[in-house]
């Protein structure tokens, strides 16, 4: 038996990832996989707070498979410590749009390197200690 793509437009997310200088005012990247699961072809954009990034084309799936797409999109991190996260997309193909919303806590994800950071402190302080006990004790001999 033989199934056939959803006709239409499925869109979905594989993976996500944000890098840069995620303070407010720094310069950041969004990178996104997403395959259109429905059988008619689709474009998408991101859209991060008002600034959105341009159309991307989302072939429609086949039989066997569909085609995973990436959109990289570089931007300037808003004034707020939540990222408004939308994909806008379109299908002339299947008389169809919409939108839907991608959430990303920019405070999270501060404390995150900052955990780091102190861990990596922590780290390098038992390190040089565990370094210089070792070398004062090989002195001794």
């Amino acid at each position: 038996m033989t199934i056939f793509p959803k006709r239409g437009v499925d869109l979905e997310v594989v993976s996500q990832s944000l890098t840069g200088d995620l303070f407010k005012g720094g310069s950041a990247s969004y990178v996104l996989h997403m395959k259109n699961n429905g059988f008619d072809d689709a474009y998408a954009r991101v859209c991060i707070s008002d600034t959105c990034s341009k159309f991307f084309d989302f072939p429609g799936a086949e039989l066997e498979s569909s085609t995973i797409s990436i959109i990289e999109y570089d931007f300037i991190v808003p004034n707020n410590s939540e990222l408004n996260i939308s994909i806008v997309w379109n299908s002339i193909s299947a008389n169809n749009n919409g939108n839907f919303f991608i959430e990303y806590d920019l405070e999270s994800e501060t404390e995150n390197s900052s955990l780091f950071i102190i861990l990596l402190m922590i780290i390098i302080t038992v390190s040089i200690f565990i370094f210089r006990s070792g070398t004062s004790n090989g002195k001794g001999k």
